[in-house]
């Protein structure tokens, strides 16, 4: 058995028990093995209600961590998707590990080559729809002896937590920036005001905490514009899916741009 084997096994066996003990749905057995693991890499401390599951998993921590560090690869993107974790109409889907790689070494060896001074300056990165982090993920596997920045935006809060976790576990010594928020609405910029909120476990509400690129919250403008808050059943819901515009040049990333 190799070590990708082996690796995706026992974190499958995690969620299985998860699963077995708690009787949830395929997407809360997820998000609670991705606790577990915030709390064995010390992103956060599990809650006291996962303690019982808890108990069952920790055997195979070490075991887990020891064959992801020998063969690095984005283990819960692929239990994400073997699970069909991902919301309805939210066009969730994990980026197939080739095609990452590809994209990534095009961009970063074009970007060498129009480097014309002799010491390397720092590289800016960002993945805006950054999911479980699969594209800074392989940046920090095979171009860690470049100096690149890792920034991220997730807006679906459980995929954004289980980014936090993978790059602990792999991106350490290289410093990352993870925003749970809408990169459509958010101001971006690397100087931006909004970046103070990034890698935290439980982010503020990005709608009335973050600017958006004209400097006002995503939550003002909705006022200023008339737009209505969700209703009972979205706010249940996590705030998982974003409310949908009737025009899409009225956001104000495209207002700013125009």
């Amino acid at each position: 058995m190799s070590e990708h084997e082996k690796g995706y096994r026992i974190l499958l066996t995690m969620f299985e028990i998860t699963k077995t003990e708690t009787r949830r749905r395929d997407r809360q057995c997820f998000n609670q093995v991705v606790r577990f693991l915030a709390d064995c890499a010390r992103v956060h401390p599990m809650p006291k209600e996962d303690h019982r599951v808890a108990d069952r998993l920790i055997p195979m921590a070490r075991p887990l961590l020891e064959a992801w560090y020998e063969e690095p690869y984005d283990y819960l993107g692929q239990l994400f998707s073997e699970k069909e974790c991902a919301i309805e109409g939210m066009g969730q889907l994990i980026t197939p590990p080739w095609i990452v790689s590809y994209i990534n070494n095009s961009v970063i060896g074009e970007v060498n080559e129009i480097e014309d001074d002799e010491k390397e300056r720092w590289k800016l990165v960002l993945d805006p729809c950054t999911g479980t982090g699969r594209f800074l993920l392989d940046l920090a596997w095979h171009h860690r002896d470049k100096k690149l920045a890792l920034f991220g935006v997730e807006l679906d809060l459980d995929l954004y937590r289980a980014c936090l976790v993978n790059m602990r576990v792999y991106a350490l010594g290289m410093p990352y920036f993870i925003l749970r928020a809408d990169a459509l609405i958010v101001d971006l910029m690397p100087a931006s005001s909004n970046w103070r909120f990034s890698n935290r476990w439980n982010p503020p509400d990005w709608e009335k905490a973050m600017i958006t690129p004209t400097g006002d919250t995503y939550f003002q403008w909705g006022e200023e514009h008339g737009f209505e808050e969700p209703s009972d059943t979205d706010t249940a819901r996590g705030e998982m899916r974003p409310r949908v515009q009737a025009v899409v040049e009225d956001l104000p990333l495209f207002r700013e741009v125009e």
